[in-house]
């Protein structure tokens, strides 16, 4: 069966749209996926939130990004630019894989305790869908 994988930034508001179409649920969630013409100044304007505690993480289609020093967490606007600024078009290598940064997930910083993993697979010889929600990453053995 071919995958496809997308940013998460696109995941999360597929999620947005279609769980609001589907079951009527308006999920409060928001981000913004920056690349290299981005101008944070301007989305700071149009994206109040940006002007809150913030998380950034690359958006680039692999995971153990936490492992690697590549997630900012409660953050402010002004360290958020400087993250990017420091990793915006380095190369950098997760396991077998090299390659270059960028593009970047910005989100409001939500406290938590714990972390969920969530994998969507659309089977679409069965026109089935699978969910899988693991509450720890070491469930599916990273």
């Amino acid at each position: 069966m071919a995958r496809k994988k997308i940013r998460e930034h696109q995941a999360k508001r597929l999620l947005r749209e279609h769980l609001k179409r589907l079951a009527n649920l308006d999920l409060e969630i928001v981000s913004v996926l920056i690349d290299e013409n981005s101008d944070l100044n301007k989305l700071a304007i149009e994206h109040n939130w940006l002007n809150g505690k913030l998380v950034v993480k690359p958006d680039m289609l692999f995971g153990q990004r936490g492992k690697h020093n590549l997630v900012l967490l409660n953050a402010t606007l002004e360290q958020v630019k400087n993250f990017i600024a420091e990793k915006m078009g380095k190369e950098i290598q997760v396991n077998n894989a090299i390659g270059i940064l960028t593009h970047f997930i910005i989100e409001p910083f939500i406290p938590h305790k714990e972390e969920y993993y969530l994998s969507i697979v659309v089977d679409d010889f069965s026109f089935l869908s699978f969910l899988f929600l693991f509450d720890s990453l070491l469930s599916f053995g990273t």
